[in-house]
């Protein structure tokens, strides 16, 4: 899992004013439920402060995405 459980990149793309992104196959190393709960939503996991929700470069608490989050698939032939 990457640093800080991909906080720094979600804050940054909530910066950038992003309206939506899309799902790719990093998003979802811990699961589903981490992916829409934590980066989607802010929820804490873990010890706050150790292993979750840190502040961000504001000083405010990791709230989640300000964007959508899509996923697609691929129609089989």
């Amino acid at each position: 899992m990457s640093y800080h459980a991909d906080e720094p990149t979600i804050e940054f793309l909530n910066k950038i004013k992003v309206e939506f992104t899309t799902v790719g196959n990093h998003e979802l190393d811990r699961s589903l439920e981490f992916l829409r709960d934590h980066m989607g939503e802010g929820e804490c996991f873990g010890e706050i402060g150790v292993d979750s929700c840190f502040t961000d470069s504001d000083g405010r608490q990791f709230h989640g995405a300000d964007f959508a989050i899509s996923t697609a698939t691929t129609p089989r032939s």
